[in-house]
């Protein structure tokens, strides 16, 4: 049996419980045994599976306390996680989100020493921060993880061609594998539309466009502010939600823009961290969705979108263009035309019944392409291959397993 230390630094503060929960369902499913360990908020959180066991591996290291401190606390959770994995020896350790890179490179580093099997699911190839510049010289030891550890998970075929960027030999080691929606865990929270405008204090018959998840420097508000205030004569009751957190991003510039757009009235900000009952709120209560990217390694709340069988409008920028078929299961406009983002949202905003055929194939395709079942599979599938495989940096190996093969044609393409 293929026993998995699960290791996730962020937990329910970033959604990923999301992504955890249900994935170490269905590999609880296929005989893998998996410990998830995470925050503390995500040990004791409502939606954890009672079969799953869940240990805090992470203690304050999030909140109001100074950033030497955080760091501190940390360093000792990692070295709590290498002595639970002494003890327990697990046959591999899968990685989420590296917080303090020189920390995570010494982490990796001590599990090559006692020949523990290490994975790391790259969820952004490089800080947001940075925009979409790849360079080893901007961050060398993010760059020295990924040599450290034994394989890299990603989301995104955009994402592999970033990595490829970055350093073409990691991709000996990597493997894309899909990311799933997560629906399932708001089934009884659904309400109708009406009632979750009602919640939102928001009038029942107007219109909504929702714009949701974190609020990073790569979400151009200014794109679909600029975008509603072109078609607000033909919709002067329509509402353009905003929700979520912000990070590294202030939201003052786009709040002018609106009040200099006179379109205030019509955008409410709903800003901060969101539960799960307001998640399920924020989704029941839209009529189309908007992903406003300037760029995108993958988004999880694309996907969220997609099984609540909502309209979709997006950019036509990284792992989107991959994710929606357009005019089948979304609409792809333009980042550098807003009237292209006003053109469609006015198309599903004066064709219901066309808005409804998006959401509903939209739907289709993540059952059927984003579905856990599957990734759970293909996850486990890339356990056996490092833990009963040579690892090398020849091809042919990779193409024994039918995954990496082909991953290199799509990208040498």
């Amino acid at each position: 049996m293929i026993s998995v230390f699960m290791v996730d630094t962020v937990g329910e503060h970033r959604g990923m419980h999301y992504y955890n929960f249900p994935l170490t369902m269905e590999m609880e499913k296929l005989g893998v045994q998996v410990t998830l360990l995470s925050t503390q908020e995500t040990t004791h959180h409502p939606m954890r599976p009672a079969s799953l066991p869940v240990l805090t591996g992470f203690r304050g290291i999030y909140g109001p306390v100074p950033k030497p401190i955080r760091g501190f606390k940390y360093a000792t959770s990692l070295l709590s996680i290498i002595r639970l994995i002494r003890r327990q020896k697990p046959s591999i350790v899968h990685f989420h989100f590296p917080q303090i890179p020189i920390l995570d490179y010494f982490f990796f580093k001590i599990l090559g020493k006692m020949s523990v099997k290490s994975v790391l699911t790259v969820h952004d190839v490089m800080p947001f921060a940075y925009g979409e510049n790849i360079s080893t010289a901007r961050n060398s030891t993010l760059h020295n993880i990924y040599k450290s550890v034994s394989g890299l998970v990603l989301n995104s075929r955009h994402s592999m061609q970033k990595l490829a960027e970055l350093d073409y030999s990691l991709l000996n080691k990597a493997v894309f594998i899909p990311q799933g929606a997560s629906s399932q865990f708001f089934h009884d929270k659904k309400a109708s539309a009406t009632e979750a405008k009602s919640l939102l204090e928001l009038k029942p018959d107007i219109p909504v466009i929702l714009v949701f998840g974190t609020i990073k420097p790569n979400k151009r508000l200014d794109l679909i502010i600029d975008a509603v205030a072109q078609i607000i004569k033909k919709q002067p009751n329509l509402c353009l939600l905003i929700g979520g957190q912000t990070q590294n991003r202030k939201v003052d510039a786009d709040i002018k823009l609106a009040q200099s757009m006179g379109i205030s009235k019509n955008v409410i900000w709903r800003l901060g961290k969101a539960t799960d009952e307001q998640v399920s709120t924020f989704f029941s209560a839209a009529d189309i969705v908007v992903f406003p990217y300037e760029w995108i390694y993958q988004s999880a709340t694309l996907l969220l979108a997609m099984s609540w069988g909502k309209a979709i409008v997006a950019t036509d920028v990284g792992s989107n263009k991959e994710t929606i078929v357009n005019g089948k299961t979304g609409l792809l406009v333009s980042t550098d035309d807003a009237r292209s983002t006003a053109v469609a949202l006015q198309a599903l905003l004066e064709n219901p019944d066309y808005a409804e055929q998006l959401g509903k194939a939209a739907q289709k395709e993540v059952e059927e392409r984003f579905n856990w079942k599957s990734i759970a599979q293909e996850t486990k599938d890339y356990y056996q291959h490092l833990l009963f495989s040579e690892v090398s940096d020849k091809k042919s190996d990779w193409q024994a397993t039918g995954m990496m093969a082909f991953t290199h044609k799509k990208l040498k393409k």
